[in-house]
């Protein structure tokens, strides 16, 4: 996460996933794909998890630009991603 060493996914969004994910298995999932300006100069489109007004990212490409419409190729990338 932008190469710091102690801001890792492991650290502030896996233990979330892990106890939040299993409880939405029950129920429908909501997804939410959303660009926003992350940083100096750059944009990011992120995939959300969404239950009772709370969001936790799954997904996230990051690029240098201005905040925008991302392209629909984009948007693809990051739904494909591994």
């Amino acid at each position: 996460m932008g190469g710091h060493t102690t801001i890792t996914e492991a650290v502030y969004i896996v233990p979330y996933a892990q106890v939040w994910l299993p409880q939405l298995a029950w129920q429908t999932l909501v997804l939410v794909i959303d660009g926003s300006v992350v940083g100096r100069g750059c944009a990011a489109l992120m995939i959300h998890a969404v239950d009772t007004g709370r969001a936790l990212p799954l997904a996230w490409l990051v690029r240098q630009g201005k905040q925008g419409r991302f392209r629909l190729g984009t948007a693809h990338q990051i739904v494909q991603a591994p």
